[in-house]
């Protein structure tokens, strides 16, 4: 007996591909991690895609590991938001 994959069984492999949170790279600006899952009008997301400063990152431990603070729009209870 053959079973097809449902709907079901192909989402976590693709949520662990697709990266949920975005870094701001830009030199000019604290950088800044945002949870692309609780996005907000004030973190200008598309802006920072736009100006090619984004940075891709699984999880907000990656991103904190690699000097960046939370956003404090999307992720407020971050301890260091700013």
């Amino acid at each position: 007996m053959l079973l097809c994959p449902t709907k079901l069984d192909i989402i976590p492999e693709e949520a662990m591909k697709t990266p949920r949170y975005l870094g701001d790279s830009n030199k000019n600006r604290l950088s800044h991690v945002h949870d692309l899952d609780n996005r907000k009008p004030s973190c200008s997301i598309e802006s920072i895609r736009w100006a090619g400063h984004d940075v891709a990152f699984r999880t907000r431990e990656e991103a904190f590991a690699a000097g960046y603070v939370p956003c404090i729009f999307c992720l407020p209870y971050e301890k260091g938001a700013s």
